[in-house]
């Protein structure tokens, strides 16, 4: 088959762009099937609930797999599944409130009624607690083939959605790809590499010179008329409900935990923290009652790891420093906190005014084509500008 102008145009122009994106590059030249081949579930059978599943056995699937999102399927036919989106813990845990009484009305009785009537609640189908919590955390996007591009993975999970299913030319469900994996893949791939200009030079790149992180440079406490990606936070001494209604509110993934007074960063809370909530079901007390503790009492007991949140007062780490923690430590996002001599609402400084996400990151890699190097080497001599949402 002779090959056109068009063809060859296109082929030239992906040529160069790889050539200014070594980073791209490497996600081209591997499978999705590659970037996902360290997990641990690779090649067992990738664990669903079905739109009929009950909210108890959806729970329990999720806390002996040890996931936060899990992907729900409609069998439309037999043999025949359809996929409808994710179920993570916060849907679970929004349904939950959604279902209960009103929350300045429960006290210690009224919650014994409730841990009774969670049996009913438990019984719900996954389907009423789609339908009833709503919002975009499910957003069914099409599966990405295992042979795929990494690179074409990575675009999709740019655009903020965290985890994709993964099939086969079959349609048989092969694994999930995340943000995660994505940048584990690219953080190993680029240290592994040849070194050369181009890579050296992108990965040497600063944060503040693509943009990142967008600095809330928020009073304590006015963050609220903000949205993502600006850094939201929920005070320590506040309920656990409280910081749910936040986190499904904005879209966010998570908050930083503040002290009440000074506003300096305590903690992390996040999807991924509710896991201790749900495996407490298991027992006497039931994840209701969690909900009213305040978030740093809930953290201590049920998830201490976010006692010790990731952060820096440096705005101007680089692109591949960046990458390599995030891929290091196994999380979704880096907190930007204020240098106590440039803080002047806190003498001891500490506190949140950013965040770098993995969706962050991902952007930045897949849409670098569209920013010139020469604008970055501008901006970085350019006063930055406070952002505005």
């Amino acid at each position: 088959m002779a090959t056109t102008s068009s063809d060859s145009k296109q082929s030239r122009e992906l040529v160069s762009s790889f050539a200014e994106n070594p980073l791209a590059r490497i996600l081209h030249t591997a499978t999705v099937k590659d970037a996902i081949a360290t997990r641990e579930f690779v090649g067992k059978e990738v664990i669903y609930v079905q739109t009929t599943h009950t909210l108890d056995h959806t729970v329990a699937l999720m806390d002996r797999a040890k996931i936060s999102s899990v992907p729900v399927l409609a069998i439309d036919q037999p043999k025949e599944r359809r996929f409808v989106g994710f179920l993570d813990l916060l849907d679970i845990a929004n349904y939950i409130l959604a279902a209960s009484p009103e929350r300045e009305k429960l006290s210690e009785a009224s919650l014994d009624q409730l841990d009774i009537a969670g049996n009913k609640i438990g019984q719900t189908p996954i389907q009423h607690v789609i339908d009833t919590v709503g919002g975009t955390r499910r957003r069914a996007t099409q599966p990405v083939l295992e042979d795929a591009t990494a690179l074409s993975a990575a675009e999709m999970l740019a655009s903020g959605i965290h985890r994709v299913l993964v099939t086969n030319t079959a349609r048989d469900l092969t694994g999930i790809c995340s943000q995660s994996d994505i940048v584990r893949f690219l953080a190993t791939a680029a240290s592994r590499a040849d070194p050369s200009p181009q890579l050296n030079g992108m990965l040497g790149t600063k944060l503040r010179d693509l943009g990142l992180p967008q600095l809330a440079h928020l009073q304590f406490g006015q963050e609220e008329s903000r949205k993502p990606p600006f850094v939201l936070t929920i005070s320590e001494a506040a309920p656990v409900a409280e910081a749910l209604d936040k986190l499904a509110r904005t879209g966010a993934w998570a908050l930083a935990v503040v002290d009440a007074e000074t506003g300096q960063l305590k903690a992390n809370f996040s999807v991924s923290d509710l896991r201790g909530a749900f495996r407490s079901t298991q027992g006497e007390q039931r994840a209701y009652s969690l909900f009213l503790e305040s978030v740093l009492a809930y953290l201590k007991e049920h998830s201490p790891r976010a006692l010790t949140p990731i952060s820096n007062t440096e705005a101007n780490r680089s692109l591949g420093e960046v990458l390599q923690t995030l891929a290091d430590k196994r999380i979704h996002h880096i907190w930007v906190v204020s240098a106590p001599e440039c803080d002047p609402l806190c003498a001891g400084g500490n506190r949140p005014v950013g965040i770098v996400t993995l969706t962050d990151i991902l952007r930045a890699v897949t849409e670098w084509k569209q920013t010139p190097q020469s604008q970055f080497d501008t901006a970085a001599q350019q006063p930055q500008q406070t952002q505005t949402a």
